[in-house]
């Protein structure tokens, strides 16, 4: 289902009162090149940013601000790249093993010196 229906949209609006950390519906629109205008509430995930995924009040007038930036033709060839480069480095199982990962690889490394 999500295939079918993420395929046939080039932007994602999620303006919301209630979510937390990355909601899936994002992820996936990310996953997939289509960068995400989402509210910028302190407990929607921080890290769902730049071009890729704007970040705006939940005001009918933001939301439209941030679409119509993201419907600009350089724009929005750059926002689909910036999306899946997001989704790699920080919400794919290999952007989540480094993230996590890198602060035991430094400590171990410190202690075989």
């Amino acid at each position: 289902m999500l295939d079918g229906l993420l395929a046939s949209i080039d932007v994602l609006a999620h303006p919301t009162r209630c979510d937390s950390g990355p909601p899936f519906v994002i992820l996936e629109a990310l996953q997939r090149g289509i960068p995400v205008v989402a509210s910028d509430l302190p407990w929607i995930d921080e890290d769902l940013t730049g071009c890729a995924a704007l970040r705006v009040p939940r005001e009918a007038a933001r939301v439209g601000e941030a679409l119509i930036e993201l419907f600009e033709p350089d724009t929005c060839i750059e926002a689909s790249t910036a999306a899946v480069d997001l989704w790699r480095a920080r919400y794919s199982m290999e952007g989540v093993a480094e993230l996590v990962g890198s602060p035991d690889r430094a400590t171990l490394a410190a202690g075989l010196r």
